[in-house]
């Protein structure tokens, strides 16, 4: 679970968007006119994930970026293709993608120590329409 603090490498506005993230949206009731309508939670689990295509062409360029919310910064990135470490920026790019499908991977280590996972099958075809 997250915690939620403010500090150098946690400003204030970080935490507020930290909450409004996390918050489930049109739940509450009899809240008056103008209120946002919803509810926050005193814990919430970071979140990770890869952002790109999953359906690539074989042998092309490609590349994926990723989303993260309720981490402490400053936040490091590994990725990897099958288990091996390819890339440890925002994103990966590939100039090949070769013929057989793969797994993407990125692990993800805030300022915490905390860990998070995402993973995303990629599948690599010779025929149908691709994103990349």
């Amino acid at each position: 679970m997250a915690r939620i603090s403010i500090s150098e490498n946690n400003p204030p506005g970080d935490a507020a968007a930290a909450l409004v993230v996390n918050a489930t949206p049109n739940v509450l009731t009899n809240i008056g006119a103008g209120s946002p309508n919803r509810l926050l939670h005193s814990f919430f689990v970071p979140r990770v994930s890869i952002v790109g295509p999953d359906l690539v062409h074989e042998n092309v360029s490609c590349s994926w970026s990723h989303t993260a919310s309720g981490w402490t910064q400053p936040i490091s990135l590994n990725w990897a293709v099958n288990g091996i470490p390819v890339s440890s920026g925002a994103n990966y790019s590939t100039f090949d993608t070769g013929t057989a499908g793969f797994s993407l991977e990125l692990t993800l280590t805030d300022a915490d120590g905390r860990v998070g996972f995402a993973v995303l099958p990629v599948t690599v075809s010779g025929s149908g329409t691709f994103s990349c």
